[in-house]
Parts: structure tokens; C-alpha cells; sequence
């Protein structure tokens, strides 16, 4: 069987799966199949036990065996790459026959909201800030600035979670 994955709402996103045994005999050649969901860059996988193989949008995760009562972890952390509801389907097989194949599937809905941008003055300087955890900004500036603007060289710093970058 497998446990429903851990979700988080936005930036980084780790499904924690555990795959359990819950008899009546032995299972082998267990196996977690995950096709990921569009919208999800893979980042990491760890496994408690056995080997994994990541290809072009899937994890699979070769566990072995488990016995009776015993459980195996497989962790997949990666990021939303933009904005909606990923759902994830993951599914687990054995070389024998379960006789409870209803707890062979389980499903992560993760919703994605836009990560807030922030601009505010202080003094002279525009400051600019959003969440470490947010990708995909990217700081342009445009020909039509007025005012003495030198976009060159400035530097994102972060700030107990956030990114921040002065603009003098």
C-alpha cells in the first residue's frame, strides 16, 4: 500500500511516501511508479531502502522486499513551475498478488498561488522583495528608465527567507 504524499501549497514541494506491508505474506520486487504531474521540476529523490531511477517526467523507486508489518520511504522534493493545481498519482506493485489492491494508489493534489512580489521606497532606494522559495523572477530594466538608474551589478541578498535587492 502506499500513504498519501505530503504536500506544501508553494516553492518547494516534498511528496513523502511509505510504502507498507500489510500482509498476509511477504511482498517482493516492490516498485513505486510516479509519472510527476506537468508543472512539477524534479529536484531530489531518496529512498530508505533499494534504488531509484528518474527519467523524462517519472520516478521509479525499486524497493525489494518487504515484509509483513515492515515500510519502506521514498522522498521526491522538487518546485512548482508555475501557477495552479498539480496532482500526482503514484502507484505501487509486487511481484504477487495483493488482495487489497485499493491501497495500491494514491493522489496529491497541490495547489500553487503566485508568490507575492514586493516594492516599496526607502528614501531614495526601491527595495524589492519575494520569497526564497519563489522561482522564475527575473529583474529586467527597461530603455525608457528615467532617473539615474544602474541596474548593473546589483545583488540579491536573503534575509531569513527572502530575497532582496536594492535599487538605488
Amino acid at each position: 500500500s502506499v500513504a498519501a504524499p505530503s504536500t506544501a501549497s508553494s516553492g518547494a514541494i516534498s511528496y513523502v511516501v511509505t510504502v507498507a506491508n500489510y500482509g498476509p505474506a511477504a511482498a517482493t520486487g516492490v516498485v513505486l511508479n510516479d509519472a510527476l504531474p506537468a508543472g512539477f521540476a524534479l529536484n531530489g529523490v531518496s529512498v530508505s531502502q533499494g534504488n531509484y531511477t528518474t527519467g523524462p517526467g517519472s520516478v521509479t523507486a525499486n524497493l525489494g522486499t518487504l515484509n509483513v508489518g515492515s515500510s519502506a520511504t521514498v522522498t521526491i522534493n522538487g518546485s512548482g513551475t508555475g501557477q495552479g493545481t498539480l496532482t500526482n498519482v503514484l502507484t505501487v506493485t509486487a511481484s504477487q498478488a495483493d488482495p487489497n489492491l485499493r491501497n495500491n494508489t494514491a493522489v496529491a493534489v497541490t495547489s500553487l498561488a503566485a508568490p507575492s512580489l514586493n516594492i516599496r521606497l526607502s528614501g531614495t532606494d526601491a527595495i524589492i522583495t519575494w520569497p526564497a522559495s519563489a522561482i522564475g523572477y527575473v529583474l529586467e530594466s527597461s530603455g525608457s528608465a528615467t532617473g539615474p538608474f544602474a541596474p548593473a551589478g546589483l545583488q540579491v541578498t536573503n534575509i531569513n527567507g527572502t530575497n532582496q535587492v536594492t535599487v538605488p
